[in-house]
């Protein structure tokens, strides 16, 4: 009888969780601006510091097959979603490059933030493809946090790098 109540609680529990999800998530915000400007439409920089959103559309976060990078994308993510993050105690240096950054379809916005405070908007489909930051004397939490609508996009990240951070 013990048995049968806690598998009862357990599948309560799991379904609630899923139903909460499901509640909870973004529905898909369709691209209004055109095949050809990437701007977000719907989803402002309080939304992305605020960060409670969700997201649909799921994020792939793939190892690269020849050399040693992680390649994140998306072909239909919506919402507001942190990829990378690390909580820094003490003054840090800290330094993050990307490269082959594309957005392809829908609007998009990578941006890295310091605690509350969104410091560097990552640019996207630029003629140079790599993209380096640095910033000295970091102390709270750094975060890089991508918000899309319908977006599809693509970056790489060394995986020396990405392992550096703490991630999904």
């Amino acid at each position: 009888m013990k048995k049968k109540l806690f598998v009862l609680v357990i599948l309560l529990v799991v379904l609630g969780g899923t139903a909460l999800s499901l509640l909870t998530a973004p529905d898909a915000i369709e691209d209004t601006n055109g095949p050809d400007n990437y701007n977000l439409q719907v989803i402002n920089d309080f939304d992305i510091i605020d960060c409670d959103m969700g997201m649909t559309g799921g994020i792939s976060v793939k190892e690269d097959l020849i050399g040693s990078g992680i390649t994140i994308s998306s072909k239909g993510f919506t919402g507001v979603y942190d990829i990378l993050w690390a909580n820094y105690i003490g003054k840090s240096d800290i330094t993050l490059d990307l490269t082959a950054l594309t957005v392809t379809e829908g609007n998009f916005k990578a941006v890295l933030m310091l605690d509350d405070e969104i410091v560097e908007v990552i640019p996207f489909n630029q003629e140079d493809p790599f993209y380096s930051f640095r910033l000295d004397d970091v102390n709270g939490l750094f975060v890089l946090r991508l918000a899309g609508e319908s977006a599809v996009f693509q970056f790489s990240i060394s995986e020396h790098e990405y392992e550096r951070f703490e991630h999904p």
